[in-house]
């Protein structure tokens, strides 16, 4: 939870998709940071996730840092083999904060 005079700031939690949404949706019961991306029954308009460039990380950096998203949060145990992070790649563009078995956070700024 964030404390009285801490910066407020939102984390990207990596893979996507529907089910891995309602998952993160559960996560922020917890933590109580802005997520960029969940499962809801209807979208009225564009989200930031929805125009994030996942392939240039330089690219997506400055949209993050932009939408003060602080944090993307790697679940491993969720990754599907065939659409894995890079994370050669993210070693380029973002520092590597924490990881264990579960879990891999990369810092934006």
């Amino acid at each position: 939870m964030i404390e009285a005079g801490e910066e407020e700031f939102g984390i990207l939690d990596l893979p996507s998709g529907y089910a891995k949404g309602n998952c993160y949706m559960f996560y922020q019961t917890y933590h109580g940071l802005p997520i960029m991306q969940s499962s809801i029954s209807r979208k009225l308009g564009r989200s930031l996730i929805d125009s994030l460039d996942m392939a240039e990380l330089e690219k997506q950096r400055a949209e993050l840092k932009a939408y003060w998203v602080k944090y993307i949060i790697i679940h491993k145990k969720l990754v599907t083999p065939n659409r894995p992070p890079n994370l050669e790649q993210y070693r380029q563009w973002y520092q590597q904060v924490y990881k264990d078995s579960s879990h891999a956070v990369w810092s934006v700024y």
